[in-house]
């Protein structure tokens, strides 16, 4: 009796809630491995084998940035982001999207999401990831009005 009534509530949760359908859903649009990130995409301040420290990245309002990670994710389940700007920095425009790859695939896959109005500061939050193979890029999206600069960047591969 418990397992019908079970059902029966799955079965009016969808009905009433449509908005879960996978037509609801934005699609997405393939990064080919091929593109490059641009000759002035962000590198590495700091870096060990399982962390690395991005200083001073600037987004102009409806603009983005790559960040291709040096770091080999084949021995980590999640990667931890910390994201800090200045006093009066407002995250809420930030979009903070995690792709992956490994060496033999012709696309990056997306798989998860973040957005800056989650932070808990306004200048200040993060993002746990998982991991989806050994390569990672992170991008950053302003789909605010003001230019969004991070002060500090911190990516962090957590092992198994």
């Amino acid at each position: 009796m418990f397992s019908r009534q079970v059902g029966i509530s799955a079965i009016a949760m969808c009905l009433a809630f449509p908005l879960f359908a996978q037509g609801d859903r934005p699609e997405v649009i393939a990064v080919p491995k091929s593109a490059r990130p641009a000759a002035g995409s962000p590198k590495a301040a700091l870096s060990t084998a399982n962390s690395e420290v991005y200083k001073n990245i600037t987004i102009a309002p409806g603009q983005s940035t790559n960040i291709d990670s040096n770091i080999d994710y084949s021995a980590a389940d999640r990667v931890a982001i910390t994201y800090v700007g200045a006093s009066g920095t407002d995250f809420s425009g930030l979009e903070v999207q995690a792709l992956w790859s490994v060496a033999s695939a012709d696309y990056w896959g997306i798989a998860e999401t973040d957005n800056g109005g989650n932070f808990p500061y306004t200048n200040a939050g993060g993002s746990i990831f998982q991991v989806f193979g050994n390569q990672f890029r992170l991008v950053l999206v302003n789909s605010g009005k003001t230019t969004i600069t991070i002060t500090q960047l911190l990516v962090y591969a957590r092992s198994l």
